[in-house]
């Protein structure tokens, strides 16, 4: 009895075993990756679920031919190739280098062969340009005192809700003491100049994203363009701000945006309080507005049809892997 009970233990762990591979088709824990989301866990490959087969022929551009091709340049075609099919979700790919100047691709999975070769045909285009990032600003001419309404300094809750003492607002006498108010200059524009505003101000916020973008991909952040708003009251009121630096008012009045109260002092050791940006904007204000891109990219006719070579290097001060570049003659 002992021996029998102790055969079927074995037998139920063997099948608990089993049931869990078969059940688990992918596992994903860290960096360790196992299986598949295909049955069982396998991945299948074209004599299971079909897919593309395409065999390319390398040629050197100089010869017009395939004399020449090195073994570095095939690997290289090969890792172009599959860097472009993994980016796409296609699938992963299986490729070969036959010979000496092809290259075998096989996709399982994908029955569209005309999809497969668009991708894998696409060109790179290397471009070379000028950025000028020190740019001189450019007035908005299409945002006019005509589509402005008011102009005013204020306080806010959370940047959203509207304190004005002229429309009864006080705030809210039973709210939390540690409510925090910001203070800022609201301008509220007519219907048709919002309009006109949102453009200026969706513009300034593409800027940033880009900026951001650039600081995650090569560690270095691009200029954001800013917009200089120009307030011509009992004095003159200037200050830059950028796309994150305005709020539009959804609650109270969508045609109110406001900006942040600008430094007191061009040292930037204090902020103007609500009184005295009050007391520089005065009763009839005007204001312009100018917009700076944060770069601008010149083309300079140069790209890389002029390049004879590239190859990795370091440079030899530093260290740090750069890139050494050869052009022709022209």
């Amino acid at each position: 009895m002992r021996r029998n009970a102790r055969i079927l233990i074995i037998i139920a762990i063997i099948t608990a075993i089993c049931g869990t591979i078969l059940g688990v088709e992918k596992i994903n824990l860290n960096n360790f990756e196992r299986g598949s989301d295909n049955i069982l866990g396998l991945s299948l490959g074209l004599d299971l679920q079909g897919g593309s087969h395409l065999i390319y022929q390398a040629f050197n551009p100089d010869t017009g031919s395939s004399d020449g091709l090195t073994t570095d340049q095939m690997e290289s075609l090969s890792k172009t190739i599959e860097r472009r099919i993994n980016s796409s979700g296609l699938g992963e790919p299986i490729i070969q280098i036959i010979g000496e100047d092809r290259l075998l691709i096989q996709l399982p999975g994908i029955k569209d062969p005309g999809r497969a070769k668009n991708l894998i045909g696409e060109t790179a285009r290397l471009e070379f340009k000028h950025r000028t990032t020190d740019v001189v600003p450019k007035p908005v001419t299409y945002v006019t005192n005509e589509d402005i309404l008011s102009v005013t300094a204020d306080g806010f809750s959370d940047a959203k809700t509207l304190l004005s003492d002229s429309e009864g607002q006080s705030g809210d006498s039973e709210s939390d003491s540690s409510t925090e108010y910001y203070e800022s200059i609201v301008i509220e524009f007519t219907d048709e100049g919002s309009a006109k505003f949102t453009e200026v101000w969706m513009s300034l916020i593409d800027s940033v994203t880009k900026s951001m973008e650039a600081q995650q991909e090569s560690g270095t952040p691009l200029t954001p363009s800013r917009l200089s708003v120009n307030i011509t009251g009992t004095e003159s009121l200037r200050f830059d701000v950028i796309g994150l630096q305005i709020v539009r008012l959804e609650e109270k009045n969508n045609n109110k945006f406001v900006f942040a109260l600008p430094a007191a002092d061009d040292q930037g050791t204090s902020i103007l309080t609500i009184e005295e940006a009050k007391a520089k904007i005065g009763n009839a204000p005007t204001v312009d507005f100018d917009l700076s891109e944060g770069y601008i990219d010149e083309d300079i006719g140069l790209s890389g049809d002029d390049l004879d070579s590239a190859y990795p290097s370091q440079h030899q001060s530093s260290g740090v892997p750069i890139v050494n570049i050869e052009f022709n003659e022209r």
